[in-house]
């Protein structure tokens, strides 16, 4: 695809460049044509005047000479200076002809500006041919690369389509594979599972078979068992007779029992009450206990609390007693010194002061020291009142913790006899209790004697209707198994079908790769017809540079579109044929996979059935 699209490129390159070659040949001849023009009619200019200064007899013909250069020469110069600049070239020839001194200068020099007018309009012309032709190629050259994208992008479809195309062939190849393969695992598994159930069917068979002798021995052995059993109920008979005998004798004893239970439930319910309200009145007891507990414990407290107080008040007066001491030896000491100081001293304070400021100390201390005095008195007075009050609660209390221990001793002698009263009740309810699991084993006995002679004649019965099963079972199975013989021949004509319609399918298959083979080798003769088609647009850049016959080349170029559109439209119609036939394919198998959905179906019930 790249390779083309770098051929079509340089194409249309090419052709450019041999359009723009074209168009210069066109110019430089118009150019050449508007030299040689002009040189023509200058030449003739210049000898028409050379001619009338001739006939004029002109003196200075030397310097005609030497200004107006020969016909040759203007010519020549002409020719080659006038494509650079041919204005600038005529003027100066003009100036010339001017300084020539001739008379006709004014009228050759407005014959020569007209011509260059008249060139110019012929230059001017050949520039707007020149830009028309110019558009006009260059919206060819857009229609020609619009029609070459056209071709690259139909060409692109093509070889999408071709890739489409052999991934559905791979696609469905690989389809067909998986699909035999399935196939393949599928009558193999259905061919096992026949061959399974033939195999337990005749396991089965031969279970039932040994079922069927099996069963007979237990029925001759449950016939004896049954006489045996029949001699066992008479003899339960008899026991029951006896045990009903047994019974009412313990009924009659039971009746008396429940009188003197009753008795005793209500001297126990009597016992009961005394104790419910004994328990009370030790409840009682117990709390004043623990308020009188209480009382002392605050009583001691209180004794405690005096007598710590008591004992700070003695250290307070021995602290009091050891000041007045100190404060007396202090008086001593002073009274000696004050005596020395009255004998050494010559002071103005007089001796009679001194004496009453003395006295009044002793008085302030003799006061404290009865006021101390009165307060220990009164707390000794309180320690005693607080030690008889104490001694007072403590006898009470003693008196009452005596009465409190009586009261408890006669409580518990009252519960001692109710707990004997208590174990003799249970011992007596325990003698009922036995009494009552007798007589209910007993009963018990005789409801299985006769609930066992039930069984053994449902028994019985369970036996004739289990052979007669038994024997419509083997009938059943009998049939059954004529039935899976005539299915597994049924099976296996079904799977010699379903074999041929494989091998049919192979062979369906193997065509179908042939036709996609030959379908490979087709495409494969396209893609050399494409390659032809890239020498041919290649030949036809060569022929284009000649030539430049473009519009042929696109001609060629559709017709081998239409020619490869056709064939597209032919594979497309073997390709919907092939899709067809894969889909015809496909509805096979699916009528195959439900036949095998059915016999694996049939093979299920036939193993639940079993």
């Amino acid at each position: 695809q790249w390779g083309f699209l770098w051929c079509q490129s340089n194409v249309m390159e090419e052709i450019e460049e041999d359009n723009l070659m074209d168009h210069e040949k066109i110019l430089i001849q118009a150019d050449e044509r508007c030299s040689t023009r002009t040189s023509d009619e200058l030449n003739k200019d210049v000898t028409e005047q050379n001619d009338k200064m001739n006939s004029g007899n002109f003196p200075s013909n030397s310097v005609t000479n030497q200004v107006l250069p020969s016909p040759k020469e203007v010519t020549c110069t002409d020719s080659t200076e006038f494509n650079g600049d041919k204005q600038p070239i005529i003027e100066n020839n003009m100036e010339e002809v001017i300084k020539g001194h001739v008379s006709e200068d004014y009228a050759v020099k407005k014959t020569i500006a007209d011509e260059i007018d008249v060139l110019n309009m012929e230059k001017c012309a050949l520039q707007t041919e020149i830009a028309e032709l110019q558009k006009v190629f260059k919206t060819d050259q857009g229609e020609k690369f619009l029609e070459m994208n056209q071709l690259k992008k139909t060409l692109l479809a093509l070889k999408s389509e071709k890739d489409s195309l052999t991934a559905d062939i791979n696609g469905f190849q690989q389809d067909m594979g998986s699909w035999l393969n399935s196939m393949r695992h599928n009558t193999q598994h259905s061919i096992a599972c026949l061959e399974s159930l033939y195999q337990r069917d005749s396991q089965e068979k031969r279970e039932l078979l040994s079922e069927m002798t099996s069963m007979n021995e237990e029925l001759n052995r449950r016939g004896e068992t049954i006489s045996s059993l029949k001699e066992v109920v008479s003899m339960y008979e008899k026991k029951v007779i006896e045990l009903n005998n047994q019974q009412d004798c313990n009924l009659n004893t039971i009746k008396q029992l429940r009188e003197e239970l009753t008795d005793r439930t209500q001297r126990l319910h009597d016992l009961s009450n005394q104790l419910e309200t004994s328990s009370n009145i030790i409840c009682q007891l117990r709390e004043e206990l623990l308020n009188t507990s209480q009382r002392l414990q605050d009583l001691d407290n209180q004794q405690n609390v005096s007598n710590n107080t008591i004992k700070q008040l003695r250290d307070e007066l021995a602290e009091t007693s050891q000041r007045l001491h100190h404060s007396e030896a202090e008086l001593a000491r002073t009274r000696e010194h004050q005596g020395e100081a009255d004998q050494m001293s010559s002071s103005t304070v007089s001796r009679v002061e001194e004496c009453n400021r003395l006295r009044d100390v002793e008085d302030s201390f003799e006061d404290r020291y009865c006021k101390l005095k009165v307060v220990a008195a009164k707390l000794k007075k309180r320690a005693t009142e607080t030690q008889q009050i104490l001694e007072s609660e403590r006898q009470k209390w003693g008196s009452e913790r005596s009465e409190l221990v009586n009261k408890l001793n006669q409580l518990t002698a009252s519960a001692r006899n109710n707990q004997t009263l208590q174990h003799e009740l249970d011992r007596l309810g325990d003698e009922v209790e036995t009494e009552r699991k007798e007589c209910k084993m007993l009963r018990k006995a005789a409801t299985d004697a006769k609930a066992s002679e039930v069984n053994l004649k449902v028994k019985l019965e369970e036996a004739q209707t289990s052979i007669e099963i038994l024997k419509d079972n083997l009938d059943s199975a009998i049939k059954e198994r004529d039935r899976v013989t005539q299915m597994l021949a049924s099976k296996e004509a079904e799977l010699e079908t379903t074999l041929k319609e494989k091998i049919a399918e192979e062979l369906i298959k193997k065509e179908k790769a042939k036709e996609v083979a030959e379908l490979e080798e087709k495409l494969k003769e396209e893609e050399e017809k494409l390659v032809g088609m890239k020498k041919m647009v290649e030949s036809a850049k060569t022929e284009a540079r000649k030539q430049s016959v473009l519009s042929l080349e696109m001609q060629s170029y559709e017709k081998s579109l239409s020619d490869m559109s056709g064939h597209l439209s032919a594979e497309k119609g073997r390709v919907s044929s092939l899709e067809a036939e894969v889909q015809t394919l496909q509805d096979i198998r699916d009528s195959l996979q439900e036949q095998i959905r059915l016999l694996e179906e049939r093979v299920t019930t036939e193993e639940v059935r079993g």
